[in-house]
């Protein structure tokens, strides 16, 4: 695991890029995407709510692609780190979250994987606290931005 600083979405050599979610499934059908880079996801792909709801319904709160090449080489995929938007994210679930991360980038498309520091801004974490569970899990494929220079 690497950390870098930028913005997540102009990171060009990427393969893979998660965008931190909950479970929550608003009655019109759309999961709650209303902060952070979720919303920066939602604000840059209209039918991205639906896509995940739909996701969550089928398979529960786990890891999901969301898009499929962006820019005919990144996909998009959701990283749960709440099961409900209010709430302080869950280290178990951010622990779960990035042990089925590893298993989806098996697949050798993934050689660099760009995620926002988990559970560090909306979910309230503690960056330090948080950087301890994932290290013995991300290999140096994975790479945790955060915003600056």
């Amino acid at each position: 695991m690497k950390e870098i600083k930028g913005d997540l979405w102009e990171q060009k050599d990427a393969d893979l890029i998660c965008i931190t979610t909950n479970s929550f499934i608003k009655r019109n059908g759309k999961a709650v995407m209303g902060r952070g880079c979720a919303l920066q996801a939602k604000l840059k792909f209209p039918e991205i709510d639906k896509v995940l709801a739909e996701h969550i319904t089928k398979n529960g709160n786990v890891p999901g692609l969301l898009i499929l090449g962006l820019k005919k080489k990144t996909d998009i995929w959701s990283f749960p780190t709440k099961y409900n938007w209010w709430e302080k994210s869950s280290p178990e679930l951010i622990k779960t979250s990035a042990l089925a991360l590893v298993r989806i980038c098996g697949n050798p498309k993934y050689k660099r994987v760009i995620l926002p520091r988990p559970g560090c801004a909306n979910g309230r974490l503690k960056w330090k606290y948080v950087k301890k569970i994932l290290e013995p899990i991300l290999d140096n494929r994975f790479y945790i931005i955060s915003r600056g220079k």
